[in-house]
């Protein structure tokens, strides 16, 4: 049993959340959402814990994060533009439910709330949760992921890209994205860089077959 698993199954309240979001995503996912699935909440609370570890956090600020990961994406079905805060009234409610502590309500709705891309976050452990969740841009298989999310937004009918404008628009965020953390940036840095300079080139090379 890995570290992430252990600390889940040795903590009620983490492992009852984590049942509960589950379950809530498989209710209310359908298959064109290829990129935010449960996939993709198991890989962030897995990321978040990791980067929560490097950085000596406490057991209850990893507990708080961890809840917060789990729920973060579970309004997405309902609203894609408000599912920061659906997501957080859902955890809110599975909370208290669970007679969890003001202290913990609060910050794990401050922490979820923190995730929504026009917010910056103002906490170490904002700053973890928002790393984990983009973590993606400094992965190996970025390539593999980031195309589940072009095919998600065409099937839900939020954009359809064609392959220059896409490529130009991973440009663009990369370009206006910052890792918050010392230890995501060594992490996921050097990676990120690479996919950078990987899309830039395919960028190119299809600027110039368009052009002959």
């Amino acid at each position: 049993m890995n570290s992430f698993r252990t600390f889940v199954s040795q903590n009620e309240l983490i492992s009852l959340a984590e049942d509960f979001a589950y379950s809530l995503i498989t209710k209310k996912h359908s298959s064109e959402y290829t990129y935010h699935n449960l996939d993709h909440t198991l890989r962030v609370s897995k990321k978040a814990f990791d980067l929560g570890k490097r950085q000596n956090l406490s057991a209850p600020e990893l507990h708080d994060l961890i809840i917060a990961a789990l729920f973060h994406d579970t309004g997405y079905y309902d609203s894609v533009n408000d599912h920061e805060r659906i997501g957080a009234a859902y955890a809110t409610d599975f909370l208290k439910k669970n007679a969890a502590s003001t202290s913990c309500i609060e910050k794990v709705n401050h922490l979820i709330l923190s995730t929504k891309i026009t917010t910056s976050p103002e906490t170490l452990l904002q700053e973890t949760l928002c790393d984990a969740d983009l973590n993606y841009l400094g992965a190996t298989e970025f390539f593999t992921l980031v195309e589940r999310l072009r095919l998600e937004w065409l099937l839900t009918g939020r954009k359809n890209f064609t392959e220059k404008a896409w490529i130009q628009q991973n440009i663009d965020f990369f370009e206006l994205h910052t890792f918050y953390t010392p230890v995501a940036q060594q992490l996921f840095g050097h990676v990120k860089e690479e996919n950078l300079n990987q899309m830039r080139k395919n960028l190119r090379a299809l600027s110039i077959s368009s052009s002959l």
